[in-house]
């Protein structure tokens, strides 16, 4: 059976089998420079080894490889989407959560559910030194959802063990690529934007992230990238959907 669910502009197909429910977004807009369809991967053990009591999926999008190229633009230092991600989390509801308590109580809760999917990137690219760290400095109550920004200071995914990683080769880099520019998973600050909803009906909450990146390269030039990318990312969360 499917139940269609609509949260202000976002629009979600729920899947139901019995009592399973699924939910399964996608973008109505992609910007062209963008893939439109995410990658996926249940989030259970990742938040749980880092003490967050959250259970639910993450699906992300990266940023299309350039005619020619094999990866994806989101590893190159000198592209506009270097580290950016566009992703949506959804949570399941435990222990009757209210997402508003949460975020006034709380905010930091939603930095922490991206916080551990960050270092489990990480270690999945090959750096195991992992201990992000980052401070929400806004929160807003708009209608129908919330919205929350905020930095995280991290380190980049690109460096020396990526070729070691089981990831496909649309996440491996050639060195050749970076090497130059950067220095091996050298330290940066993600610019992030989260876009909170709750459905208690259907017991789950949704968080739809974007971010940028801040990093000085190795000629010393400090590079900032949200500026240049935040119209088409406001676009992709206006569309979600399925």
């Amino acid at each position: 059976m499917r139940k269609v669910l609509i949260i202000g502009q976002v629009v979600f197909v729920i899947l139901l089998s019995g009592c399973d429910i699924l939910y399964s977004p996608a973008l109505g807009y992609t910007s062209p420079d963008w893939i439109n369809k995410p990658y996926s991967i249940r989030m259970d053990d990742i938040w749980r080894d880092e003490g967050i009591e959250a259970m639910g999926m993450n699906y992300y999008y990266l940023p299309k490889a350039v005619k020619g190229n094999s990866y994806s633009e989101r590893f190159n230092p000198q592209s506009k989407y270097y580290q950016a991600w566009f992703g949506i989390y959804i949570i399941e509801m435990i222990n009757d959560m209210d997402i508003e308590k949460i975020i006034t109580v709380n905010p930091q809760y939603v930095l922490n559910i991206a916080i551990a999917d960050q270092n489990a990137w990480l270690r999945s690219m090959g750096y195991p030194e992992t201990a992000a760290t980052g401070v929400i400095t806004d929160t807003q109550n708009i209608t129908h959802r919330w919205k929350m920004t905020g930095w995280m200071k991290t380190n980049a995914d690109t460096g020396e063990n990526n070729s070691t990683s089981e990831m496909p080769r649309f996440f491996h880099p050639p060195n050749i690529v970076w090497k130059e520019s950067i220095t091996s998973y050298g330290p940066i600050n993600l610019d992030l934007v989260f876009y909170i909803y709750q459905n208690s009906k259907e017991r789950k909450i949704i968080i739809i992230y974007y971010n940028g990146v801040e990093y000085v390269d190795n000629n010393g030039v400090t590079h900032i990238t949200l500026p240049q990318i935040r119209e088409e990312m406001e676009n992709m969360v206006s569309g979600v959907k399925i």
